[in-house]
């Protein structure tokens, strides 16, 4: 976790510059001015607003949480090496595309407001990165507001201009509008100005668990 958050912050903007291979694990960070995220541009500017990450690895399945790692080394190196893949960088590329959406509706989100951290490494040692960083963190996009990972889950469940609408947006694209395909779905329970109030009362939470 540690080799992560010393990389120095990468401008969301500038990932298309320098493709990499590779699996690994991943932070990104906001310092717009929206209102919900004061707390994350002052006090906690170094907290993440979401932590991921991404493994084309089919070799995930044999990985349970609690389980030393030293008791998977073995069987990893006797099993066949999965084939270098662009996967870390193409998922990285795909929240550039869903903050670029937001974004076209609401500058506050514009892709100069957002940076990363990324680490490329073996898969499971990406679980386990990963699931550090949001036992600690808790970021607000993976524990208060569920969906920002979310892909474009096909016409079939998110319905069209030629077919019915049936499925349920993401919460994340109820506070943050602009995803072509969320468009097409139906609205969840709570309203924006709802999840807006729960954001401020989410994160003033962790900043004052912080200051203990």
């Amino acid at each position: 976790m540690r080799r992560l958050l010393d990389k120095k912050f990468i401008p969301l903007s500038h990932l298309d510059a320098d493709p990499f291979w590779g699996n690994g694990v991943y932070a990104i960070y906001y310092s717009g001015p929206h209102p919900i995220y004061q707390a994350v541009r002052t006090g906690m500017r170094e907290h993440p607003v979401y932590v991921g990450l991404s493994t084309s690895d089919r070799r995930k399945s044999k990985m349970t949480y609690g389980r030393p790692i030293e008791d998977y080394l073995d069987e990893l190196a006797t099993d066949e090496k999965p084939k270098p893949t662009l996967t870390l960088f193409d998922r990285l590329r795909d929240h550039q595309f869903s903050i670029s959406q937001v974004a076209e509706r609401d500058e506050r989100m514009g892709m100069q407001f957002f940076g990363i951290k990324y680490l490329v490494t073996e898969s499971i040692f990406s679980f386990r990165a990963e699931s550090i960083l949001k036992d600690h963190y808790r970021p607000v996009w993976n524990d208060c507001v569920d969906g920002f990972g979310n892909k474009d889950p096909g016409g079939t469940r998110r319905g069209d201009e030629s077919g019915p609408i049936r499925g349920t947006k993401p919460v994340w694209d109820t506070l943050h509008p602009g995803r072509f395909w969320a468009d097409y779905m139906h609205d969840g329970p709570l309203s924006r100005p709802q999840l807006e109030e729960k954001v401020i009362a989410y994160l003033a939470t962790l900043a004052e668990e912080g200051q203990k």
